[in-house]
């Protein structure tokens, strides 16, 4: 049986079977950049955009996805169209508040959805760590967060 593995962008941290993974540093990095890619991702492109100009980009990643394929499982990250992504049981909670947002933005605001749309207003608002906002690559991703942040404040303010 496959575990649950669920990657937070908002919380900047990975879960398997509803425990923290004991992630960190460029395996972290790693982890949350495939969650904020919408398409796998060459190891060529892993290695320049996480290791900066090493030598042999490509293999500096290939070792990290080893590396995260042994923390989240074998299965959780996959090849595909040349490059690397998660599989299809992999929980990306930036998804899945896009699609919150995406059903509820021009239907009826009902009290449920309004109290959903609190709770991940909340949970946007904690902010990410210092280390993760001073990753370059990262800062499409905030902009990401914020703007659905915009999206909720507004249907939580709507009558």
């Amino acid at each position: 049986m496959t575990a649950r593995v669920e990657i937070s962008l908002v919380r900047c941290e990975v879960r398997v079977s509803g425990q923290r993974a004991p992630l960190a540093g460029q395996t972290l990095a790693l982890a949350l950049f495939l969650a904020a890619e919408r398409c796998p991702v060459s190891s060529e492109r892993l290695g320049t955009v996480l290791f900066g100009s090493t030598e042999q980009p490509r293999r500096a990643a290939k070792v990290y996805i080893h590396r995260l394929r042994a923390c989240i499982g074998r299965d959780a990250v996959i090849r595909r169209a040349g490059g690397y992504a998660y599989s299809e049981y992999v929980n990306i909670d930036v998804a899945a508040i896009e699609s919150f947002v995406a059903r509820t933005v021009d239907a009826p605001h009902t009290r449920a959805s309004r109290a959903q749309a609190r709770l991940l207003l909340a949970q946007l608002g904690a902010g990410r760590p210092d280390a993760v906002l001073a990753w370059g690559w990262f800062k499409p991703v905030e902009r990401r967060l914020r703007r659905l942040a915009l999206d909720l404040r507004a249907l939580v303010t709507s009558a």
